[in-house]
Parts: C-alpha cells; sequence; structure tokens
C-alpha cells in the first residue's frame, strides 16, 4: 500500500457535536460522501423483521 492510497480527514468531533448539535456530523459527511460510495460499503439489516436479515449494500474488493 502506498502513502496515496490512504486519506486522512480531520474532524473535531467534540468541537463540531458539543451541546448534542448530532446534525453537525453531516459537515462530515459531506467531506467524505464521495470517497466513502467510491470504496463501498457493507450495510445489512439485522431486524428486517420476523428474524430475517436483509442485505441492503456488499462491499467489493478489487486487488491490484
Amino acid at each position: 500500500m502506498q502513502d496515496k492510497d490512504i486519506e486522512y480527514v480531520w474532524f473535531d468531533f467534540h468541537g463540531e457535536c458539543k451541546k448534542m448539535k448530532w446534525e453537525n456530523l453531516s459537515k462530515l459527511v459531506d467531506i467524505v460522501k464521495q470517497t466513502m460510495f467510491s470504496h463501498g460499503y457493507f450495510m445489512a439489516d439485522l431486524d428486517a423483521g420476523f428474524g430475517q436479515r436483509e442485505l441492503i449494500n456488499s462491499q467489493t474488493c478489487r486487488i491490484t
């Protein structure tokens, strides 16, 4: 892995979200959204009802 493969995003969670201002997390989401979706992600609903599980999105890995 090369350094260019790692992206660091600085976000002051405690400063931005103090006094229960959770909506300020949208600032971080706006910054990383494009990168996150380009890498993909895994999401599943573990309580889809009647003990069922539902796959919402699967992440793929590309080895170069």
